[in-house]
């Protein structure tokens, strides 16, 4: 069976989005699936599959230059897409992350698939998301989170029954899982990006100086001006670390921080890759207490605190320094993990949806 990706990930970049990209197309690959991956080309020269430690040519990539003008520039790359796809062989199905490339693509006779990671924007998307609702060779709209779902019920409430939530996902870690340290390692992920809540991590390591804490991620110039802000002995900073590299860093951590805040723009159906990642490694996970994180986490799998409260963050790092509790955590996240979100499972259950739609 042929299956076209059309992608707006920049590839190879540090994003998140060509992280899930890169590893769904793997995940279709690794289940016969013929796949053909449209996205966007970088200015990085470094060869994709190596950067995202997927197999060399499991499938094919195709790349288009997206220019870097305000509101045309996602036409143009439609524009560019389309042209690349009418090129290739016809698939048996299309599944779109691309907005503006499945608009120009326009598929009337080839099931398809639109996954959302975004309320729509303005009215020219919902409208375009409206029409794709009506078509009969739409299969599904897929979603990352309940909390997404929710808002497209709300805007497109005689669709619902197209409507499928599919949670973020990751690999299988190979492996040991820790390295032993005396000290607690506390690990932040992530970009430095507002509402993410990086900047509790250096409070919690001036709170608690007995204990290391580790940030990997960010860009410059706010990296450079964090280390020079927050100098202290029991705070590492690394900046990006390759994807397909951070199983070394898992590898050290005792608790990984999920310290979202409030003002994060999608706090209310977001659906962090990096939480899967520690479900994985089996960690001891702190997280933010909002209602989308519950989709995932429970009192029994991580603990859950105030998003902004520095003490309910140093409480909870104390009460894991026991590791009995830590491996208890680590265990049932683990588990839950195992049964529901790896890349292969989400995988088969959109192919899945596809068979099921083509009996009718």
């Amino acid at each position: 069976m042929r299956l076209t990706y059309l992608a707006d990930s920049t590839l190879p970049s540090t994003g998140a989005d060509a992280v899930h990209v890169m590893n769904m197309c793997k995940a279709f690959a690794e289940n016969g699936l013929e796949v053909k991956l449209i996205a966007r080309k970088s200015k990085n020269e470094k060869n994709v599959f190596e950067y995202y430690g997927v197999k060399k040519n499991l499938f094919k990539i195709h790349l288009v230059e997206r220019p870097n003008i305000r509101i045309l520039g996602g036409f143009i790359y439609g524009w560019r897409v389309n042209r690349i796809f009418k090129a290739l062989n016809k698939p048996d199905f299309i599944y779109a992350r691309s907005i503006h490339a499945l608009q120009r693509i326009n598929p009337k006779n080839i099931p398809f698939f639109f996954e959302s990671h975004w309320e729509p924007t303005n009215k020219l998307y919902h409208s375009w998301q409206q029409r794709w609702l009506t078509r009969s060779n739409l299969v599904a709209f897929i979603f990352i989170s309940k909390g997404l779902q929710d808002i497209y019920k709300k805007l497109f409430p005689s669709f619902n029954h197209k409507f499928k939530v599919l949670h973020d996902a990751c690999n299988i870690p190979e492996g040991e899982t820790k390295t032993k340290t005396k000290r607690l390692q506390v690990g932040y992920i992530g970009s430095f990006f507002k509402g993410n809540g990086h900047n509790l991590v250096p409070e919690m390591a001036f709170r608690k100086p007995e204990v290391d804490f580790h940030i990997i991620g960010g860009k410059e110039p706010t990296l450079t001006q964090l280390k020079n802000k927050h100098k202290l002995n029991n705070l590492k900073f690394y900046g990006h670390i390759p994807h397909k590299d951070l199983k070394y860093i898992y590898k050290q951590m005792d608790v990984m921080l999920s310290p979202y805040q409030k003002d994060l723009p999608h706090i209310k159906w977001v659906s962090p890759m990096k939480l899967f990642e520690y479900m994985s490694y089996k960690k001891a996970i702190i997280c933010s207490d909002f209602p989308i994180f519950r989709e995932l986490l429970n009192e029994n799998n991580s603990m859950l605190v105030a998003p902004s409260n520095i003490d309910s963050w140093v409480e909870a790092i104390e009460k894991l320094k026991i590791e009995k509790l830590r491996k208890q955590l680590g265990r049932n996240a683990y588990t839950l993990f195992l049964e529901k979100y790896t890349w292969d499972s989400r995988a088969k259950k959109i192919i899945k949806l596809l068979k099921d739609e083509s009996k009718y």
